[in-house]
């Protein structure tokens, strides 16, 4: 069920992005990567991905500014997008989420657990 589904995973860290494409290819996932926010955007466009994997803290294009455009395109409407983080504040939740993010999860985390929970988020639709 899984192989339907691609994952947009967006991060500046390159072995984190390397990382997790693997693992999600392992678990069945095909995925497509970009390092910036802006790259984000781009490829949002070119390849439709079922869910977005975004980091909130990028020097170019932050997950808020991502976010925001994101969300006035509605994009955030129709594709499940989950914040990856090392801040712990609540004010990165709190503004995530009235952006339109599905989910926020924190750095670091275990691999599996995240894989569950994307799985879960897509299989909800």
């Amino acid at each position: 069920m899984a192989n339907k589904y691609k994952i947009l995973i967006v991060d500046d860290d390159v072995d984190l992005v390397q990382l997790l494409s693997m693992r999600f290819k392992m678990a069945g996932f095909d995925t497509v990567s970009a390092n910036t926010g802006l790259e984000a955007i781009e490829v949002v466009r070119d390849s439709k991905p079922n869910l977005i994997l975004l980091d909130w803290n990028m020097p170019s294009g932050t997950g808020d500014s991502v976010m925001e455009f994101f969300k006035a395109k509605e994009i955030a409407d129709h594709v499940p997008i989950v914040v990856l983080t090392a801040l712990s504040e609540p004010w990165v939740e709190e503004s995530a989420k009235s952006l339109g993010a599905r989910d926020v999860l924190y750095k670091p985390f275990d691999t599996e657990k995240l894989i569950a929970r994307i799985s879960d988020i897509l299989k909800k639709g």
